[in-house]
């Protein structure tokens, strides 16, 4: 009875089929996660760890995804420069296509933003020391991955206040996206 073709180690780099009988592999090297130290680098996604913890509920986890997928389309996507007829717009990459989704997750990024930073300056011309979204904090843990406790350490924040910040920052977001509160339509008469 003949061999099966089977693959051989490196197969995809040479682009050749063995005839070979097969090779059990055992677990660990079906999975390798590289040495020691690459292991310890990799790390969850501290809002999924949030999220399964209860720190934060569907919504807000919603949110943060796309927060963060309104940073990379304003930094690392379309740049929008110049907008002609129709989608087609001028990038930084050349010129392609924006979507109507990413148009508005960076449109609801941008109020995001502008919304977050006119709560802390009018916080801070207010009382001074008082509870304020830093917009740095609340971006680490969305953006960079960070962790709460990474983020107050570094800060030399009490522990236990950026939670409510982002939560606060995040349910912000959602109304935004869903126009509730103050940036709802006005009404027509």
């Amino acid at each position: 009875m003949a061999a099966a073709l089977q693959p051989v180690p490196n197969a995809r780099r040479v682009g050749v089929i063995s005839h070979q009988a097969p090779v059990r592999q055992s677990q660990d090297e079906v999975t390798d996660l590289g040495s020691p130290e690459t292991r310890k680098k990799l790390r969850p996604d501290t809002l999924l760890l949030m999220l399964d913890r209860g720190q934060l509920d569907q919504p807000q986890y919603d949110a943060a995804v796309l927060i963060r997928s309104g940073y990379m389309i304003r930094t690392f996507g379309l740049g929008v420069k110049v907008a002609s007829y129709g989608e087609r717009v001028a990038s930084r990459t050349g010129d392609g296509y924006q979507s109507v989704w990413a148009a508005t997750i960076e449109r609801n990024y941008r109020t995001w933003v502008d919304e977050i930073l006119s709560q802390e300056r009018a916080i801070g011309r207010q009382l001074k020391g008082a509870r304020r979204p830093k917009t740095d904090a609340i971006t680490d843990i969305i953006i960079s991955g960070l962790t709460c406790n990474e983020v107050e350490g570094r800060r030399r924040m009490k522990n236990g206040s950026v939670g409510p910040m982002l939560r606060e920052a995040l349910d912000t977001y959602n109304d935004i996206r869903w126009r509730r509160g103050k940036f709802a339509p006005p009404k027509a008469a």
